[in-house]
């Protein structure tokens, strides 16, 4: 029973007879062939035959068209001349002479129009005047021109008494008269013509078809009503283009065409003249039936001329038949006739049918001999693999499986089983090895590298969910190693779930990704140069089963077979993801508060620089500058920073703290920061001192009007009140520009401002109504003063001066080692005191405040609670307004007193703020500028030389400028003194 199973071809009991595999293949592939090339051959034959009388049909419609077309072409530049010369002179001319004037205009008809024998005019009186082309020998033979003779021209006067006279002239290619006749009497009457009646009668476009009698030839005579009572303009026109196009059109040798009327006269045939009829009476056009074709005499016995397609039979051979009308607007009714013999159009069809029974007879015998030998090869891969699998059932995985076969499934199965074998010695060292990963990144990256050499894949990539939206995070491809995932796009939580979802070739999650979609995985296309990929993705679930991610298996596209046998991968992949997705959630949770801390680190940056239009961006520029000059510190081989480095940890630290180096300044009051003139508070108070002035000013013409009507001269007083109110207008000039704080403010200046202010003014109302309660609680310092009271013009009052409240940090005897000299009040708005500022806007008060921000840094970094390596961030963060010499605050630390790090941030922060260009008190220096006053810094003490002169060489300045600063700023930086 066993012998007989394994292809032993015995009869083995309850099991039956089976056969050999190599009999069994051969069998199953020449039946195969045999029936799959028949089904080729009839669908074959039968595709082709759709596709030949398809486009016989095409053909068909196509040799209409022309035939329209031609028709087309031919009408509308005559109709387009008829409209011009029916509205020309020649259609009101009496005398030959009179429509010899017009004779270019026909000429020009007839040489745009090449199948235009002749144009002629039809009066109501009987005239008729005609020009036509001699290009036609018998045309010339008839009228017996003269050899340089190219138009003749014939004119009939009927007169009112008499028979009508024709005069015949011959014109050359110029125009010029070559020839002329004698007059003759003539019969001729355009009135009793066909086309002129019907012209006359119902304006139509072109007369029936007839044989014309001078030229021999088939054509119509294109009409027009002239304005004019009784006058008609003609053409006539051949038909010669439109039968020479037709004879040009066949589908097969034997296909018979004809053009015909609706009244069932043959214009045209493609086998010849349809004049040598029998029929061929009359006007010289015959009827279908009498043509000398037997399938075209055939249909004409019974045939209806109306648009069809049919089938019919004559002389034992079947046809195809199309009747098509032409003509389109040019007023006639036409149509194409085509049969085509079906034999002719299917030959094609039947030669393919042949050749395919034949190729399919020819594969089969060839084939059974490879079948036989395919087989052998086949049976052999197999029971090697049966030997393979009892030592897997044996649990003995001490030696690889090294079966391979050409066979793809048989082979995929010899990979299978080696997978087997080496993937459970794998998943155990890759337990041990993600448990003992720190690192997020590489973590990811593990995980993926492994994840591509156990699933066989492509490439394997993993999307993070991030919020609703799940983000790519790492990516590897076969062959060549981890690839950018910045091209890759986003996945939301509905596509991940409706990919999830997803079942194409029975694999669960399975995404057949080309150019139609989805979109979301397209950029995938790109990224791996294929036009077709199957992407497998797998769930990565965190403890609560809570999707946190995907896992994508990327392989290129595969066969269907292949896919199922990778089933045993997926499981397994499956089973490894769930132990993945939970490292990943442990190390992701790390990173979260990791990033949750530089968030709202980044945060606070960000909200002190949106404080103040003025300052924005300096919290984020600065970090930006103390990184790259630590890396240029980092990467230095001079001394003394050829052995400086530094570690993730030391890293974080100098981040956070160039982060949060100015984040006392939340504490700022934003009208000290942003106070761009002297006397600007919550509000600009020269508003006040201006309508102080105003007030002086009309006090001075009361002044006057009071003069002079006490009897005062008014011419005097006139000239009085203009200069009052000159020397008001300079000296509040002056004020204003004192208070803009642009230039150095001299001691004239000050002096010339204390007599300003010495000026008076009557105020009627009480200042102490409608103000806030502390501003009420300062001027209840002094007795009110009973109303009028006489003011100076510039003050500096009591109510002006703020106190300190509380307990400030850098008061002597603080905790913190702050050395900073405390203003005695917290505020002083005092006018002059606030105007008399020699230079800038800031009041020593207002300078403190500013500067008080350090303080603030560092007591608020203080408090916060650090890990080991974080400890100094807050000496970092609170040294940058120190100096190497001890000047500095808040506590005038030494350079040695103060870490590398401490001076980088300084000498950022210095930089950004003299090349900033959003300060309102001063303006943005030049690189040039700014290294040149730096550079005196470091002269003078006051920050690190060694570190600015790295500063320099390393170009920070330029890179810094090429990013963030105006191009007018980045003139070639000058080297800093003392470099």
């Amino acid at each position: 029973m066993q012998a007989a199973g394994q292809g032993g071809g015995k009869n083995g009991g309850a099991g039956g007879y089976r056969l050999p595999l190599q009999l069994t293949l051969g069998a199953l592939f020449v039946l195969l062939v045999v029936l799959v090339g028949g089904i080729l051959s009839w669908q074959g034959y039968d595709r082709s035959s759709r596709i030949i009388l398809e486009s016989a049909r095409q053909v068909q419609h196509q040799a209409a068209g022309e035939a329209s077309r031609a028709l087309q072409a031919t009408y509308r530049p005559v109709a387009m001349a008829l409209r011009i010369l029916a509205w020309s002179p020649v259609t009101g001319a009496g005398s030959l002479d009179q429509r010899l004037a017009s004779l270019p205009g026909f000429v020009a008809a007839l040489r745009g129009a090449p199948a235009v024998s002749g144009i002629q005019v039809g009066y109501g009186d009987g005239d008729y005047f005609i020009v036509r082309r001699l290009d036609d020998p018998v045309l010339r033979q008839r009228f017996h021109a003269p050899a340089d003779a190219a138009f003749v021209v014939d004119d009939i006067q009927a007169g009112d008494e008499g028979a009508p006279l024709l005069t015949r002239l011959f014109f050359g290619r110029d125009l010029k008269e070559v020839a002329r006749e004698e007059p003759v009497t003539s019969d001729y009457d355009p009135r009793t013509r066909p086309w002129y009646r019907r012209a006359i009668a119902s304006r139509p476009l072109a007369t029936y078809p007839y044989r014309f009698r001078f030229i021999g030839e088939v054509g119509t005579t294109f009409t027009m009503r002239s304005g004019r009572p009784g006058v008609v303009v003609a053409a006539d026109v051949t038909l010669r283009d439109l039968s020479a196009s037709l004879s040009g059109q066949h589908v097969t040798p034997g296909t018979e065409l004809a053009l015909i009327g609706a009244s069932g006269r043959v214009l045209a045939w493609s086998g010849g003249n349809p004049a040598a009829a029998p029929d061929a009476a009359g006007n010289g056009l015959p009827r279908l039936a009498t043509l000398p074709s037997r399938v075209l005499a055939d249909l004409g016995q019974a045939l209806r001329f109306e648009p069809a397609e049919f089938n019919f039979e004559s002389g034992r051979r079947e046809w195809q038949v199309s009747i098509m009308p032409i003509g389109g607007d040019s007023g006639l009714t036409l149509f194409l006739l085509m049969a085509s013999p079906l034999d002719e159009l299917l030959g094609g069809a039947m030669e393919i049918r042949r050749q395919a029974l034949t190729t399919t007879a020819v594969v089969a015998l060839f084939a059974i001999p490879l079948v036989w030998l395919l087989a052998r090869r086949l049976s052999l891969s197999m029971r090697r693999l049966a030997a393979d699998a009892g030592k897997i059932s044996r649990f003995d995985f001490s030696e690889p499986v090294d079966t391979r076969s050409f066979i793809a499934e048989v082979d995929q199965l010899a990979l299978t089983m080696g997978m087997m074998k080496e993937t459970i010695n794998r998943f155990l060292t890759l337990i041990n090895s993600l448990a003992g990963e720190r690192d997020f990144g590489s973590l990811l990256g593990r995980i993926v590298a492994e994840t591509l050499e156990v699933s066989r894949a492509d490439a394997v990539v993993t999307y993070l969910l991030e919020g609703d939206v799940l983000k790519p995070g790492e990516m590897q491809i076969r062959g060549q190693g981890p690839a950018a995932v910045s091209g890759l796009g986003e996945l939301d939580r509905d596509q991940a779930a409706a990919f999830l979802d997803a079942r194409d070739r029975g694999v669960r999650g399975l995404v057949r990704v080309s150019c139609r979609g989805p979109a979301g995985l397209l950029p995938l296309l790109t990224l791996l140069e294929a036009d077709l990929l199957n992407v497998i993705l797998l769930p990565l679930y965190d403890r609560k089963q809570v999707l946190t991610g995907l896992l994508g298996l990327i392989y290129r596209e595969r066969e269907e077979s292949d896919l199922r046998q990778r089933r045993e991968q997926l499981a397994f992949v499956r089973a490894m993801s769930g132990f993945a997705a939970v490292s990943l959630e442990s190390r992701q949770l790390l990173e979260m508060q990791e990033a949750l801390l530089s968030s709202f680190i980044k945060l606070i940056a960000g909200a002190i620089d949106a404080k103040s239009p003025y300052t924005g961006g300096h919290c984020q520029r600065v970090p930006e500058l103390t990184r790259m000059l630590a890396r240029a510190a980092v990467d230095s081989r001079e001394p003394p920073f050829q052995d400086f480095d530094m570690d993730p940890d030391q890293w974080e630290a100098l981040e956070i703290a160039s982060w949060l180096h100015d984040c006392g300044k939340v504490t700022t009051p934003e009208y000290v920061v942003d106070k761009a003139t002297k006397l600007e508070g919550i509000h600009d108070r020269i508003h006040e001192i201006r309508m102080r002035f105003e007030v002086l000013k009309r006090d001075a013409v009361i002044s006057y009007w009071q003069q002079l009507a006490a009897g005062g001269e008014a011419a005097p007083l006139q000239r009085a009140l203009q200069e009052e109110w000159k020397r008001l207008d300079e000296e509040f000039a002056f004020v204003a520009r004192c208070n803009q704080g642009g230039e150095f403010l001299a001691p004239e200046a000050l002096e010339r401002l204390q007599q300003i202010g010495e000026r008076r003014w009557m105020r009627t109302l009480d200042d102490r109504l409608g103000i806030s309660a502390e501003a009420l609680r300062r001027r209840q310092r002094t007795p009110a003063a009973p109303l009028p009271v006489e003011e100076r013009l510039l003050a500096d009052k009591p109510e002006h001066l703020v106190e300190r409240e509380g307990t400030d940090p850098a008061q002597a005897g603080n905790t913190w080692g702050f050395r900073m000299e405390v203003p005695e009040y917290k505020m002083n708005q005092g006018e002059l005191y606030n105007l008399s500022i020699a230079r800038g806007t800031l009041t020593p008060e207002e300078r403190y405040i500013i500067n008080h921000h350090i303080v603030q840094t560092i007591v608020m970094l203080e408090k916060l609670p650090y890990p080991r390596h974080l400890g100094e961030v807050p000496l970092i963060a609170g040294c940058h307004h120190e100096t190497m010499d001890g000047q500095g605050y808040p506590r005038r630390l030494t350079r040695e007193q103060m870490p590398l790090a401490a001076r980088m941030v300084a000498i950022a922060d210095i930089f950004e703020a003299l090349t900033a260009s959003d300060r309102p008190y001063k303006k943005a220096k030049r690189l040039s500028e700014a290294l040149a006053i730096m550079g005196r810094m470091a002269e003078a003490g006051h920050i690190d030389p060694d570190l600015f002169r790295l500063f320099l060489d390393s170009d920070i300045p330029g890179e810094y400028g090429r990013r963030f600063l105006k191009p007018e700023q980045r003139d070639t930086a000058a080297a800093a003194p003392g470099r």
